[in-house]
């Protein structure tokens, strides 16, 4: 973000300055230094996954090529410090910060400027655009449809990019955010049932606490007092 340094990897030294990043593989010896006259501030994320190696590409980023020269470096520090953001908010949870994650992902890819690999594949997109959506209207309902409309897509072909890239359909995705996000709210804040309940798009307090357990194995009130007496 700012000053400069040196990173180290494969015997070759590099010298990176605001607007680069660089990239360490997981079985590979690397070294790192900020400059002692005009010292690096530097963010970092740390991530793995089946689909690392081939969105890392798409961005020109290898184990052979390890920088990464942005051309806007504010699109993509501003992409990256609303990831880091979402870990100090109390509603944070893990399916949000993944698709804060993909954002991240999808502005490394399109500022890049070396492309060594083709573009991702149209179906992880209209994944990433989902669960953009899902994250800013979590508060209510949301259908499949709505979300077939907002990506022009077809309801059935909508339904079959979640069972073949999550292994669930989209009621069942959505669903579990909701679930995660109302564990979030009961672990880390002192809100009434009933406002957590309204907050993930539920009226009747009755019918969160049923699916809540359904799917948790205990009431909203049990995972919060299992909670308390853990810490």
């Amino acid at each position: 973000m700012q000053g400069t340094g040196i990173f180290e990897v494969n015997g070759k030294t590099y010298t990176l300055n605001q607007g680069q990043a660089f990239l360490i593989c997981p079985n590979k010896v690397s070294f790192y230094k900020s400059d002692s006259e005009n010292p690096w501030i530097y963010s970092w994320v740390a991530f793995d996954g089946i689909k690392a190696k081939e969105y890392l590409g798409n961005a020109g980023l290898s184990s052979h090529n390890p920088i990464y020269t942005a051309l806007n470096p504010k699109a993509v520090e501003d992409a990256l410090l609303e990831m880091v953001n979402q870990t100090k908010k109390e509603n944070s949870c893990e399916l949000r910060l993944m698709g804060y994650m993909y954002m991240f992902l999808s502005t490394l890819i399109a500022n890049c400027s070396l492309k060594s690999e083709p573009i991702v594949q149209a179906k992880d997109l209209y994944l990433q655009k989902v669960i953009e959506y899902i994250n800013l209207n979590s508060w209510r309902k949301i259908t499949i449809l709505e979300l077939a409309k907002y990506l022009n897509l077809d309801r059935s072909y909508l339904y079959s990019i979640f069972k073949q890239k999550l292994k669930m359909s989209p009621q069942e995705f959505i669903l579990k955010f909701k679930i995660e996000n109302a564990c979030e709210m009961l672990s880390n804040t002192d809100m009434h049932i009933s406002k957590i309940a309204q907050s993930i798009g539920y009226e009747d307090q009755l019918s969160f606490s049923r699916i809540f357990k359904i799917k948790t194995g205990l009431s909203p009130t049990e995972w919060r007092n299992n909670k308390k007496i853990k810490e």
